[in-house]
């Protein structure tokens, strides 16, 4: 790169043309705009390999090219470029558990997803548990945006869980404590459809601790 830098290009001019001026002028001017403005692009070339130096419109072109689902021009850089070097591995395994809490969590929405086997739901179904709501008014929407787009076809998205605990009561009994927390919860499900239909409720838990 260097030599391509320190190079005087009109040396390279055949011994015959190198005496009119004009010609070595319009060397001089052609060298100038090389060595200004195609030089430091030569590194972009390699796109791969300097994603964190090309600009917007390359990202979003590549984008496109490997059909990056949630891509959103407002995203920051960073989750941009993130999002196009695992594209391949997100799309092999695209529909599975582990690539929806993968992405989410890159796209700042970090869950737990538990399938219906596991909390012993009706087949297919799956939930959702958060601790933090998205600073976004619409965290929800695009949530459920998002999730749709990762999962399977045959999966049910049954509730999502906001789990955010205010102790409400507090019982001392001898060396036991018993809190009254409650907790948000975001639930629905139409049987059968993959729409959901959403409602905001609360829900009350006992936890019970021995004091030592």
């Amino acid at each position: 790169m260097n030599k391509l830098r320190n190079t005087e290009y009109q040396f390279f001019f055949p011994e015959n043309l190198k005496k009119y001026k004009n010609l070595k002028v319009l060397s001089l001017q052609i060298e100038s705009v090389f060595k200004s403005q195609i030089i430091p692009e030569i590194d972009k070339l390699a796109i791969f390999k300097n994603l964190d130096r090309q600009s917007d419109q390359v990202l979003s072109q590549l984008a496109w090219q490997f059909s990056i689902d949630n891509w959103k021009e407002n995203l920051e850089r960073e989750v941009k470029i993130k999002l196009i070097k695992e594209a391949y591995w997100a799309h092999s395994k695209k529909g599975t558990k582990k690539i929806i809490e993968e992405n989410l969590k890159k796209l700042n929405y970090p869950i737990q997803l538990s399938e219906w086997f596991e909390f012993g739901g009706k087949p297919f179904t799956f939930k959702i548990t958060t601790t933090e709501a998205n600073t976004s008014v619409y965290w929800l929407e695009n949530l459920l945006e998002i999730i749709n787009k990762y999962k399977n076809c045959r999966s049910i998205l049954e509730s999502v869980y906001l789990d955010r605990e205010r102790e409400k009561v507090k019982y001392r009994i001898g060396n036991f404590v018993t809190s009254e927390i409650e907790r948000e919860y975001f639930s629905s499900l139409k049987d059968g459809d993959i729409e959901l239909n959403l409602f905001q409720g609360i829900y009350k838990t006992i936890e019970m601790e021995v004091e030592r």
